[in-house]
């Protein structure tokens, strides 16, 4: 292969010319999670998006825009690249967008410890990634920590605290850990969002029972039974 070429050589302004038709030819993959299977027709385009890409990074391998293309691109197509141009965009331009990509790479391919580590800088960037606080979400629950699982909900619920979805999940990790205080005020948050969500009072009627308050439980229960 030709060595790439300087930036005083004329050719060299073709690097912008084949990032754009890379750009043409892809469906704007930017936003895209990798884990994304495309269908057939779509990953004929992002062929020959990888292409146009990988001729502007022949022309100049430090173009971090081309890498961060056609990182998502072989992310998306599962061809092999994609991390290392992932390296070149986030050295080059580090963001959120960057690590939480190349996380989702890692995680992927089974490297927990790297993707962790990935969506944590993500959130350096960006504190209020809901994206990055999910992702370590996943992999706090695949490791079956219960307990780091419940702490990236606390963060999470810091960003997005009325997301009655969040405090379900955040509801159910603390009955597993067995924490019933959090539990009761967690429920009460729910049913101050949701009045006719059933979950919540039942978990406090459970924990009016688990203290011997049968009377308090019975009132509970029998207020859902009436709606």
């Amino acid at each position: 292969m030709s060595p790439p070429c300087t930036s005083n050589c004329r050719c060299s302004s073709y690097g912008p010319a084949h990032r754009i038709l890379g750009l043409i030819h892809a469906i704007r993959v930017g936003q895209r999670p990798p884990t994304r299977k495309p269908g057939l027709f779509e990953s004929r385009r992002l062929a020959q998006a990888e292409r146009s890409f990988s001729a502007a990074i022949r022309l100049d391998p430090l173009d971090w825009q081309a890498r961060r293309e056609r990182g998502v691109i072989r992310a998306t197509l599962k061809l092999e690249g994609a991390e290392a141009d992932f390296d070149v965009w986030i050295r080059a331009h580090p963001t959120a967008e960057g690590y939480t990509y190349r996380g989702t790479l890692r995680s992927t391919q089974g490297q927990i410890p790297a993707a962790w580590a990935d969506y944590e800088r993500a959130l350096e960037f960006n504190p209020k990634s809901l994206v990055a606080l999910g992702a370590l979400q996943v992999l706090a629950r695949a490791t079956k920590d219960l307990r780091q699982a419940s702490d990236i909900l606390t963060r999470t619920l810091e960003v997005t605290p009325k997301d009655v979805n969040v405090l379900r999940a955040q509801l159910t990790l603390l009955s597993n850990l067995g924490e019933s205080q959090r539990v009761l005020e967690t429920a009460r948050a729910i049913e101050a969002l949701d009045p006719a969500e059933i979950e919540g009072p039942l978990r406090r009627a459970a924990y009016r029972i688990s203290q011997g308050q049968l009377q308090e439980a019975r009132e509970i229960i029998a207020k859902v039974l009436a709606r």
